[in-house]
């Protein structure tokens, strides 16, 4: 959600709006030996969502995303239907493929890339409390 980040990473992004994928829980359920913490992951939970942003990103970006992301060994790209208010939008977002069993800790420098980019976002104050609430390392 870090937008010098997906910028860095993938110069085509360009940001389209906020966006809330419904029917799915935040959690960190792969352990990031670069960053030597539990990373991000999107996890299927009724009645739970997770808000984030939405991008549109070039076949080459996509590209170079996959390969960021560790895809298809670490992550996986997964379609998905986003509401936002301008509507309902279908997407690809990604979820990790081999979920640790329990929920890992994020470092405090991974959850406050998070924490910083809800709050620039003005995310929804429910959500912001929610990441702010994560047991960190």
């Amino acid at each position: 959600m870090n937008l010098s980040q997906i910028k860095k990473r993938c110069p085509s992004a360009k940001f389209i709006r906020k966006a809330t994928l419904q029917n799915y829980t935040l959690r960190f359920t792969i352990y990031s030996q670069k960053r030597k913490c539990g990373c991000a992951d999107v996890v299927e939970s009724f009645g739970d969502h997770v808000e984030g942003l939405l991008f549109s990103l070039s076949s080459e970006d996509l590209k170079r995303m996959d390969q960021f992301e560790g895809t298809p060994k670490y992550y996986r790209r997964i379609s998905v239907t986003l509401e936002s208010d301008k509507g309902k939008v279908e997407a690809q977002t990604y979820e990790v493929t081999d979920k640790a069993v329990e929920t890992l800790k994020p470092s405090k420098e991974y959850l406050s890339l998070m924490v910083t980019a809800a709050l620039d976002n003005k995310f929804s104050q429910a959500y912001i409390s929610f990441l702010k609430s994560v047991p960190c390392l």
